[in-house]
């Protein structure tokens, strides 16, 4: 008798001791493998507790970007995993959304598609920025560091340093950019024509921001390529959208975009003188539409300047329904911060020209431009134009991506750092002769003159 006591006793110990490890887990957010399974398979909506599998989309909120001129939406609770619950290592964070708690599961992340003819429908951007080599080390010393040359000095790109403080975030961080070329795994080059390898494995990379139109002097060979465009080895993008889950590209609003604003299209330029002839483009559209143009190609009575860049997008914002993202170019894969920067993330409607309609659709939300090419004439956009002024209803159905993603920062260093981890056996096996990168770079069709229906007709 006494012995089956003892024996309820510590079942009754057992299972209160369960219960507590739960609750503390629930309360404190308890960094556990048990945590992530827990969280994963009861969520709990109002009263009632539902499990969840990897077609489940978790629930959204609002949430106010850092900065106080931007909105967006995401996941408030973003961890999708599969019902078989694996060990921790099977886990890996997004860290490149903002909430940087969103969770995948399953994916062998070393064996991720990196290249683009290993993958070429796709940038490799969250691929690079999720591997993570076999037996990865981050507490190497110094000297087996990867090192990184860049030809013209780190003045030349954006906030970067000497040293490794350019990697400290990174997810893969034992690069280190260095001042002597003989000992670099990797050689830069933004402005000058490669010289001889210093070893066999060393590589030597091109990196271009602008288009062909403006940047045709650097000439090959190159190991790897790093330009705007998708099909680049290591894509630098003005800017990148990443869909939380791809099955949810729309989603219903709330809010009425078109509210308030009493002013049609804006557009703030400087060059005048742009090879796709943007400026006469903007011209013709003020026959059927107001525009105003803000800076040296205007009328000299709008101003707009830099300095004042946030007063400017909150202009966006509140007054204007239209934004005029005309690039300098009509290159392949050419979108720049005109899109992203000042009319996504400022709800207001882009009108772009630049990539083609197909480069658009593939790096934007789905339905959150118009291009200027699926028009048979500038007269033709600018009665669409007047019909979405007229009607709110089809004016805010161009803004039902809100909320389905973000505008992700593509962490550029981190992914040349993670890149340089790969096998050596990987790192070259594409390399471009001079023939080849000048074809690939600045062959026929990579920039037109007219617009892309044209071409494509013609070319057809």
């Amino acid at each position: 008798m006494r012995l089956k006591s003892n024996r309820l006793k510590i079942f009754l110990l057992f299972y209160i001791l369960i219960v507590v490890v739960i609750i503390f887990i629930f309360k404190f957010n308890y960094h556990h493998p048990l945590n992530n399974f827990i969280s994963h398979v009861f969520v709990t909506k109002g009263k009632k507790s539902v499990s969840l599998n990897l077609f489940d989309v978790p629930p959204l909120s609002p949430l106010i970007d850092d900065k106080s001129h931007l909105n967006t939406e995401f996941f408030d609770s973003a961890t999708i995993q599969d019902e078989k619950f694996q060990d921790e290592q099977n886990y890996h964070k997004l860290w490149y959304f903002r909430n940087k708690t969103n969770l995948i599961t399953n994916v062998n992340i070393s064996d991720l598609p990196l290249f683009h003819k290993d993958d070429p429908f796709n940038d490799r951007i969250v691929n690079q920025l999720l591997y993570k080599p076999v037996n990865y080390n981050k507490n190497v010393s110094l000297e087996f560091y990867k090192k990184i040359y860049l030809d013209d000095g780190p003045g030349a790109f954006y906030k970067v340093k000497m040293g490794t403080s350019n990697f400290e975030h990174c997810p893969v961080s034992t690069c280190n950019i260095i001042s002597e070329i003989d000992d670099a795994d990797l050689v830069v080059y933004k402005n000058s024509d490669p010289l001889p390898k210093k070893h066999p494995n060393q590589i030597h990379m091109a990196y271009i921001l602008e288009s062909p139109f403006h940047y045709g002097h650097l000439n090959g060979p190159f190991d790897w390529t790093s330009t705007y465009r998708r099909d680049s080895d290591i894509v630098a993008p003005y800017g990148r959208w990443e869909y939380y889950d791809k099955r949810v590209t729309q989603l219903p609003q709330s809010i009425n975009y078109a509210l308030g604003k009493t002013k049609k299209v804006a557009w703030f330029v400087s060059n005048c003188h742009a090879q796709n002839n943007r400026l006469e483009i903007a011209t013709e559209l003020k026959n059927y539409i107001d525009v105003d143009i803000y800076g040296f190609c205007g009328d000299g009575n709008l101003e707009c300047p830099r300095s004042s860049e946030l007063e400017c997008f909150k202009m966006l914002q509140t007054e204007y329904k239209f934004y005029l993202s005309f690039e300098n170019s009509n290159c392949h894969d050419y979108v720049t911060e005109k899109f992203f920067l000042n009319a996504l993330s400022n709800n207001v409607l882009p009108i772009v020209m630049g990539g083609s309609p197909l480069d658009y659709r593939k790096m934007s939300p789905e339905k959150s431009f118009i291009h200027v090419d699926d028009f048979n004439s500038i007269e033709h956009l600018g009665e669409y134009l007047k019909l979405l002024d007229k009607d709110d209803v089809l004016y805010n159905s161009y803004f039902q991506w809100k909320g389905t993603g973000e505008l992700i920062e593509p962490h550029y260093w981190c992914r040349v750092c993670s890149m340089l981890h790969i096998p050596n056996k990987d790192k070259t096996k594409y390399r471009l002769s001079d023939i080849s990168f000048t074809k690939w770079w600045r062959g026929k069709g990579v920039c037109i003159s007219e617009n892309w229906k044209k071409f494509l007709i013609m070319k057809s």
